[in-house]
């Protein structure tokens, strides 16, 4: 009798080490309290976060010289917390399938978001800003970083693409790989502002451009005379613009551009910008893009898509099984 009381005080032992070893606690699950916005499986989701991404809003707000409604308000404190419960259950996941995070991959990309600033200063200038530190910024890489890794290794790595099905979509869906006629083609321009320019501004434009356009005529190279004249940007390129269709130049520019034939160079036009001279280098017809020549870039595409599909539905199935408690009355923002 006594080796049974020894043998089974010794298990409970063990078992009470084991919990506080895996749980840092004797398996006590925390109560919610006032304080508490929110818990999942018993762990409080960090009101600094909350806070911080309440006054990321309304300081966006602030400096475009408006005011959140209180409804506007509301409805974004509650998406906000959705999304800080949303992290705190990938995170539990990722723990809990032993997923870890190279100290150094923080580390690198840390210093990559302290490179979009000009200098350290302003780095520091940021942080007292946003009254968030260096180690808080640290912890959140490391928890999305373990939270990408779930949903690659959990959702992404698992999803395959069936040739048939690619070619599937293909068939269905033509008018999705229709290629717009394309031209190359490049300008030389004399900024000024058509509405504001005087008279005789305009006319001194117009002239510079007669001018290029007599060169033109007496065999001159277009870039070389682009890199001369042009008061675009391109001029460094010889007025090159490279391939583009329809939609994506201002109107008139584009209307005397698509009007040109291949090496043919247009009379003045006038845009916003000022006064153009344009030449058409080359045309490409509208054509239908052969399945081989999107089939890559199709696969990936539906890829990304199912991806996107069952994270949702993998992110649904882990909040479903989380204990989730919400405390709606503390997370008003004073």
């Amino acid at each position: 009798m006594k080796h049974l009381v020894i043998k089974t005080a010794i298990g409970i032992t063990a078992c009470l080490f084991l919990l506080v070893w895996v749980n840092g606690t004797f398996a006590e699950e925390k109560k919610m309290t006032k304080e508490d916005i929110a818990l999942v499986n018993g762990k409080p989701i960090d009101k600094e976060d909350y806070d911080w991404e309440m006054k990321k809003l309304n300081m966006r707000y602030q400096q475009t010289g408006s005011k959140l409604s209180t409804e506007e308000k509301k409805k974004y404190e509650t998406h906000v917390l959705d999304n800080l419960i949303t992290i705190e259950v990938l995170y539990q996941e990722s723990e809990k399938k032993g997923i870890k995070v190279d100290p150094e991959r923080v580390e690198q990309q840390y210093d990559m978001l302290v490179k979009r600033y000009p200098d350290k200063a302003k780095f520091k200038e940021f942080l007292t800003q946003w009254d968030i530190s260096e180690d808080k910024i640290k912890k959140n890489i490391k928890r999305h970083t373990a939270i990408q890794e779930l949903i690659k290794t959990s959702v992404t790595d698992k999803i395959k693409i069936n040739n048939n099905d690619v070619k599937k979509f293909y068939d269905a869906n033509p008018e999705k790989f229709k290629s717009p006629e394309e031209i190359k083609a490049g300008h030389i321009l004399i900024k000024l502002d058509p509405k504001k320019a005087s008279d005789a501004e305009k006319a001194a434009a117009k002239k510079k451009l007669n001018a290029v356009k007599d060169r033109l005529a007496k065999g001159e190279d277009f870039g070389k005379l682009a890199k001369e004249v042009s008061e675009g940007p391109s001029n460094k390129t010889g007025g090159d613009l490279g391939y583009f269709s329809k939609g994506q130049m201002v109107k008139p520019f584009e209307d005397a551009a698509f009007a040109l034939k291949k090496g043919q160079v247009s009379d003045i036009v006038e845009t916003q910008f000022g006064y153009h001279l344009i030449k058409v280098f080359d045309k490409k017809p509208a054509k239908m893009l052969t399945f081989n020549e999107v089939k890559d870039r199709l696969t990936e595409q539906l890829k990304q898509q199912k991806a996107q599909q069952k994270a949702v539905a993998y992110i649904e199935k882990l909040k479903s099984s989380a204990k989730i408690e919400r405390n709606d009355t503390s997370t008003q923002v004073n």
